[in-house]
């Protein structure tokens, strides 16, 4: 295995040769608006920030050190940035703050080290001055809490450089209100009663990190380290973000720039950062270039916020290691509130996340950017990540993630598909929820007008039982559904067979198989004696990193088998369990195609 530093060189290099393979479609096109489906997007270009941070480090494993063309591969590509800008200055600007950020960045960097260009020093300056003269007069909540912070840090950064104490003072008063509204848990909320998302809590964390430096402001540098340890508590040992909990992002491996660029404002965050390139190196997707990233914008995105977070990494890397929470065994984190409403446990080789979030973010919205959060329970394993869960599915999906739907028969038959989200949503979206521990016990329950379920997670030796009970009146069909986790490289396999295809729905007489070829582990679940069980795969679940670029070489680094089990006509009570169990698996017989 690779220590730190070549792990995170490694991961830029792949940034890098991924992005040379698509350099002709991404550069033949003239960046003409912040969008995610066609090749003109401005944040293929972010890998610029892969190449310049390689360019100044000095670190054995880096080729890039002083290679004069990672330099002018950076200036290549943010003089698209500039000439978007300088082409259609008073039209809505074509890209976020975060590239406004890596120009302020670079052409510091560049100074500093004796590169020195006047006239590129201008053009940033009335670029950075187009753009904080449009953001200014925004209201908070114009735009999610992460774009705000990151324009903050954008206004304090240049009004420094280029000496404007107008932009300063503005970005001083606004950052006393953004303190205002961070929760008592410390993150900032994207929608009221949403919750947090775990993903974007590391967008936001950099920038407030980087505004504390900017400032010395000691409420500003508090902020910055609460936000960081709500982050590296409520998450798995592995550096796994929590996709229940979250309410735009999908479960994944690490944060923001993967790394999660500015965690190390305390030590958990260090050691967080660590781990995380640590799962990415274990599952070998520091091995190629299209195994580094889920998608063409996910992977070169990651190059501009993985750039800051290699310029910190000598911090990281020399930062004496400590444990996270869930490192302990017999640990139980609860938080109910308002703002969150979650439970996370250690019991023994398990790890277990229950949400009783209710949002009305969903029905409100139709937004890419908002998930419905009705997938609401995460189960990891030491030995193979997060088996049970993976996130919550986009509100307009045609297949929609959840543990509990039920049917009165309002309406018509069949809501799968429909375009009638009003109608799906009141299938699968409970009236209360509510989650909490009783001894060994962690439960969930959810209550509609026509049923109630509660759930109940225990470990049993080396086997973990889900266990529910129901009570239903005018039920037509009950669905309690458990979506399995299938790693990137590994399959599923229903009753002993064949391994079951993508979005093929075949009845289960006795039990599922996952294999994880990459942990060499085996995750068996046993399927409840009563009702009718199906295993719907294998599908993925974004949150607007996919990409309509053609044939897209990256996989996403997770898919999902959806284990339903349906009650016809289900009046009374009812009550059943999943089992499920984790042992050493078979090695895939080809490694390569496991990454």
């Amino acid at each position: 295995m690779r220590e730190f530093m070549e792990r995170f060189v490694r991961l830029h290099q792949l940034v890098i040769e991924a992005f040379e393979r698509d350099y002709g479609a991404i550069m033949e096109r003239t960046i003409t608006g912040d969008c995610y489906n066609r090749w003109d997007s401005p944040n293929l270009k972010l890998a610029a920030g892969s190449y310049l941070a390689l360019y100044f480090l000095d670190h054995p494993s880096n080729p890039g050190r002083g290679q004069r063309k990672y330099l002018d591969r950076y200036v290549e590509l943010s003089d698209c940035w500039l000439r978007a800008w300088e082409e259609a200055p008073g039209r809505a600007e074509p890209f976020a703050e975060w590239v406004v950020h890596l120009l302020l960045w670079g052409m510091e960097r560049m100074e500093e080290s004796g590169i020195a260009d006047p006239e590129r020093r201008r053009r940033v300056e009335r670029l950075a001055a187009g753009h904080i003269e449009r953001w200014t007069p925004e209201p908070f909540f114009w735009t999610a809490p992460n774009h705000e912070i990151w324009r903050l840090a954008v206004t304090c950064i240049a009004g420094r450089l280029f000496q404007r104490k107008d932009w300063l003072d503005t970005a001083a008063f606004c950052l006393e209100r953004l303190l205002e509204y961070q929760t008592p848990e410390g993150f900032w909320e994207e929608g009221r009663h949403h919750g947090p998302s775990m993903s974007y809590n590391g967008v936001a964390l950099l920038p407030l990190v980087l505004l504390a430096e900017e400032t010395g402001n000691a409420g500003i540098l508090n902020a910055a380290r609460r936000l960081a340890t709500f982050i590296t508590r409520w998450t798995f040992p592995d550096g796994v973000r929590i996709g229940a909990f979250d309410g735009r992002v999908v479960t994944g491996p690490g944060y923001f720039g993967v790394a999660g660029a500015g965690l190390d404002v305390i030590p958990e965050g260090a050691a967080l950062m660590r781990r995380c390139l640590a799962f990415w190196d274990r599952a070998g997707w520091l091995e190629g270039p299209h195994s580094v990233g889920p998608s063409r914008v996910g992977t070169y995105g990651m190059g501009g916020a993985a750039a800051i977070a290699l310029d910190r990494a000598a911090r990281v890397k020399d930062a004496v290691d400590v444990p996270l929470a869930m490192d302990v065994p017999g640990a139980v984190l609860e938080n109910h509130s308002p703002y969150f409403n979650a439970v996370l446990r250690r019991q023994g080789s398990w790890c277990i996340a229950l949400s009783g979030q209710l949002s009305d973010a969903p029905k409100i919205g139709q937004s890419v950017f908002r998930l419905e959060r009705q997938n609401r329970m995460e189960i990891w394993h030491e030995r193979a990540s997060v088996v049970v869960g993976g996130g919550h599915n986009r509100v307009a999906d045609e297949q929609a993630f959840f543990n509990v739907s039920v049917d009165s028969g309002h309406e018509g038959d069949d809501v799968v598909g429909t375009d009638r989200l009003e109608l799906r949503r009141s299938r699968i979206f409970p009236r209360a929820a509510d989650c909490g521990v009783d001894g060994a016990v962690s439960w969930l329950v959810l209550s509609f007008k026509h049923a109630a379920v509660r759930f109940e997670v225990e470990p049993r030796g080396d086997a973990i039982e889900i266990r529910y009970r129901f009570r239903c009146r005018g039920v037509r069909e009950l669905r309690l559904m458990l979506p399995l986790v299938v790693w990137r490289g590994g399959e599923c396999f229903v009753d002993g067979g064949k391994a079951l295809g993508e979005h093929e729905r075949i009845p289960v007489r006795g039990e599922v198989t996952v294999r994880t070829s990459a942990w060499d582990a085996r995750t068996r679940i046993e399927i409840p004696r009563a009702g009718s069980t199906f295993a719907l795969g294998l599908m993925d679940c974004a949150s607007g990193t996919s990409t309509g670029l053609g044939e897209e070489p990256f996989r996403p680094y997770l898919r999902r088998c959806l284990l339903e089990t349906v009650f016809t006509n289900p009046d009374g009570e009812g009550e059943g369990k999943w089992t499920v169990d984790v042992s050493a698996g078979l090695e895939h017989p080809n490694r390569e195609e496991a990454r």
